[in-house]
């Protein structure tokens, strides 16, 4: 299926993590839509944190708890975090961004899930360090649900919670079950990394641009963000602001055909005031 995997067999194949992957009923789902537990009590400090450290992306992500308990800050609220714990980030909802110095050693698995790409790493704290190592890089499983995408609706809880644990089951099995053996990723052959690019151009392309920046498409990407610029730029021959901007001139050519107004086209490619809007517009078009 295309995966490159950094992590060597050993630590893949650690009991914790394969026995927290493995047993689905031991999870926790948390998800926008979903009743939440109990709001744990969080102090001040934690609480102006998350406050400053908060965004929203354009990418869906699943994080999965394996060691180490926590609060995660999600849309305003905080989830009490434990092994087993599964919280589902929908595209641009703002959610906490990293992990504060004081947090305690903790490892959480994060999918960031794209529609026909999806990254996995391992993100562990300790000592006030925080470290993350990428597990896979490739093609989804199968087709990623288009509920993921979607902004969050008044779903039954019992319809989401089933579709979520389902999308987390597959993630997990595509993981585990999946047999390429290590290899470094920036050493992948030109085709892998091509249909990465792709994918992400793809992905920018539906998004138009809203709520991606380089550290966030880099982030799905599975590299750093100087190392994905150039990558971008060797197989696609432009830089990735430009193939933004270019994502979003199609975006809004085709919304003025369908007689949208200037106010709603720039509320959909994200610009904070339609007045932003128009500088941009006199720019590019």
């Amino acid at each position: 299926m295309g995966y490159h995997f950094l992590l060597s067999i050993n630590r893949m194949n650690s009991e914790v993590l394969r026995n927290t992957l493995l047993h689905t009923e031991r999870w926790t789902l948390a998800a926008t839509g979903l009743p939440l537990a109990r709001e744990p009590r969080v102090a001040a400090e934690r609480r102006r944190w998350v406050h400053h450290h908060s965004r929203p992306h354009s990418h869906a992500e699943v994080m999965m708890a394996i060691r180490g308990r926590t609060v995660y800050g999600l849309a305003g609220h905080f989830v009490p975090v434990r092994p087993g714990t599964v919280i589902f980030f929908r595209p641009l909802e703002p959610h906490q961004n990293g992990y504060p110095r004081n947090e305690p050693s903790i490892e959480h698995l994060w999918f960031s899930l794209m529609r026909d790409h999806f990254t996995a790493r391992l993100v562990c704290t300790q000592k006030g360090r925080v470290h993350s190592s990428l597990l896979a890089n490739g093609p989804l499983p199968c087709s990623c649900p288009e509920w993921v995408f979607q902004p969050a609706k008044p779903n039954d809880p019992c319809w989401l919670a089933f579709h979520l644990r389902l999308l987390t089951m597959t993630l997990a099995q595509g993981l585990l079950e999946n047999p390429t053996p290590a290899r470094p990723l920036l050493r992948a052959p030109d085709q892998s990394v091509h249909a990465i690019i792709r994918s992400i151009q793809r992905h920018l392309e539906q998004t138009a641009g809203k709520g991606d920046s380089l550290e966030s498409v880099a982030r799905i990407a599975g590299y750093s963000p100087f190392h994905f610029h150039r990558l971008f730029h060797r197989h696609t021959g432009c830089r990735l602001h430009d193939f933004i901007n270019r994502c979003r001139l199609m975006r809004v050519r085709a919304r003025e055909a369908e007689g949208w107004t200037q106010r709603a086209i720039a509320e959909e490619l994200g610009f904070a005031s339609p007045q932003s809007f128009s500088c941009w517009r006199r720019r590019f078009l």
